[in-house]
């Protein structure tokens, strides 16, 4: 047992493990206090009848509490580190620090952004790196698996337990060719449990989306800048709109017409008045357009090709790509993402255009769940 102890205080002595289960207990804690805050509004119904009122600012209002239950547990688990005599740290503060430095190492999080120390990392022989990846990804295979049968609460479990073993392991981890990978599979797993956990509020499934989405964007910004993300890796070139936005609309358009005829969706909004459209597309694209690219292609296929090489990469991305589209609960939905995924994946390796994709992902919910339901397939036309 004292053996044990010494361990663990070994481990909780590095300034890395400290700042990541504060940023960890920030998150996770932020996050259910906010819907704590969301639930007593509702049950109380405490500024209801203004929200129903007022539905284009529902949006801000959840926005709004989840960034101030995040700054509360910050400013709570801050206060406790100080009075334990550890060193003044605040995830709001390294929050400040980053944007005004983009994606320079910042001394704010050095256990964050700064590469592993190796005195507290161990090798692992180089022939394991490959089924190690491949055993965390038949993990994320089978909690898919499980949600499509029906057993979310056993989704739920693996989930997590692929998400904590993935954290303990990227701590001991020094290789990078086998750390960077595991660190980016695990936006899988957190990007279902964000979407799982997000409660449904009357007929804000639109807003939803963005209070799903939207957290995303910090994990998703770590992974990049402590992995040491160029920008041509994310994707984010310079290209020419006028060949971009044509070529985006007809492909999306192509992939939703043959969506459509999969899953059958209901639409998002009421009409197809300028203003429903705008509020859809800005949702679609710059939300979950953006940061599913961001996270599949820029950063989960990047790391993959790594490993696994070019072909496989694709090839593997575009099925966990599928596969995390277990929750409409039919094959047929993740066999065509899949085969839609190989299109926007092998789009990517091509032009290395996130705008590109981004565009296309996001123009192809647009036309899903918005333009065809309400004018029909082909748009009407035929």
């Amino acid at each position: 047992m004292t053996r044990t102890n010494t361990k663990v205080n070994e481990i909780l002595a590095n300034p890395l493990v400290r700042n990541v289960l504060h940023l960890i207990s920030t998150i996770l804690f932020g996050y259910v206090l906010s819907r704590l805050l969301l639930y007593i509004l509702d049950a109380t119904g405490i500024g209801m009848g203004w929200l129903e009122a007022n539905q284009d600012s529902v949006f801000f209002v959840m926005i709004l509490i989840l960034i101030l239950s995040l700054l509360i547990i910050d400013a709570g688990v801050s206060f406790g580190r100080r009075r334990l005599g550890d060193k003044k740290y605040s995830v709001a503060e390294g929050g400040i620090s980053l944007a005004k430095a983009g994606i320079q190492r910042l001394s704010v999080l050095p256990g964050i952004m700064n590469e592993k120390d190796d005195a507290v990392s161990s090798r692992i022989p180089e022939r394991y790196h490959r089924p190690l990846v491949m055993l965390t990804l038949c993990l994320i295979m089978l909690a898919e698996v499980l949600l499509f049968s029906g057993e979310m609460e056993y989704a739920v479990w693996v989930h997590v337990l692929v998400l904590i073993g993935l954290g303990v392991a990227i701590i001991q981890l020094s290789e990078s060719d086998v750390y960077r990978p595991l660190q980016a599979l695990m936006l899988l797993p957190l990007l279902r449990l964000v979407n799982i956990s997000m409660p449904v509020f009357y007929e804000m499934t639109l807003y939803s989306y963005v209070f799903i989405y939207a957290p995303l964007l910090i994990p998703v910004y770590l992974v990049a800048v402590h992995q040491k993300f160029t920008a041509a890796q994310l994707g984010l070139i310079k290209g020419n709109l006028k060949l971009i936005i044509p070529f985006s609309i007809l492909l999306g358009l192509a992939i939703a017409e043959g969506e459509y005829y999969v899953i059958r969706p209901g639409y998002l909004i009421p009409d197809l008045s300028l203003w429903n459209v705008l509020k859809l597309s800005i949702v679609m694209i710059l939300f979950i357009g953006l940061v599913e690219e961001l996270i599949f292609r820029s950063i989960v296929q990047t790391r993959l090709e790594e490993t696994f090489g070019m072909f496989i990469g694709l090839m593997v991305t575009s099925v966990m790509f599928g596969i995390m589209h277990s929750g409409y609960g039919t094959a047929y939905e993740m066999l065509f993402t899949s085969l839609a995924g190989l299109a926007i994946g092998y789009l990517f390796q091509v032009t290395r255009s996130l705008p590109l994709i981004a565009l296309t992902h996001g123009l192809v919910n647009v036309f899903l769940f918005g333009v065809i339901p309400h004018l029909g397939p082909g748009l009407g036309l035929l």
